[in-house]
């Protein structure tokens, strides 16, 4: 017996998955190394230039080098934290709704959630695609967010 997927294209798990892999902002950490610690100095860079022109309006930058040089390595730093996380969240949510095997959604967006049981073939694909593409990107994630918190951390302490 044939059973169709009642649930929406765009609310597919595989679907999400593909989605989120080619979209601008999360494709990021599927990169390869290279471009992905690219991706990680540009965002810090820009959370450091950021810092330091927020810096300028609280106190004289000639005389507090050091200081500002610092502040703007705290902001990156917070910068690549807070983009870590919103990068994480979101391949997190694919990923449980690829391992999960019932799916909750809504046909018309009146509130009206519906919840599917996936066929076991289903599951096995959405299970292999959650266990071995999504699960890699979230534990380089979960690396990042570690180096950079644990630097803020040592920069905190040390100040």
């Amino acid at each position: 017996m044939l059973m169709i997927c009642p649930v929406p294209l765009e609310q597919r798990p595989f679907n999400e998955f593909n989605t989120l892999k080619s979209s601008w902002l999360f494709c990021w950490p599927s990169l390869n190394y290279k471009k992905y610690v690219l991706y990680l100095f540009c965002i810090w860079f820009f959370g450091w230039i950021f810092t330091i022109s927020l810096c300028f309006g609280f106190f004289s930058p000639l005389k507090n080098v050091l200081d500002l040089f610092f502040y703007g390595v705290i902001g990156g730093n917070i910068f690549v934290c807070f983009d870590v996380i919103r990068l994480y969240l979101g391949w997190s949510y694919v990923g449980n709704r690829l391992l999960s095997a019932s799916i909750c959604y809504e046909e018309s967006g009146w509130y009206d959630g519906q919840l599917w049981v996936k066929t076991p073939e289903l599951l096995i694909k959405d299970r292999l695609v959650a266990i071995y593409q999504v699960k890699p990107l979230l534990y380089r994630l979960k690396q990042t967010f570690e180096l950079f918190a644990t630097s803020l951390f040592f920069i905190f302490l040390g100040s």
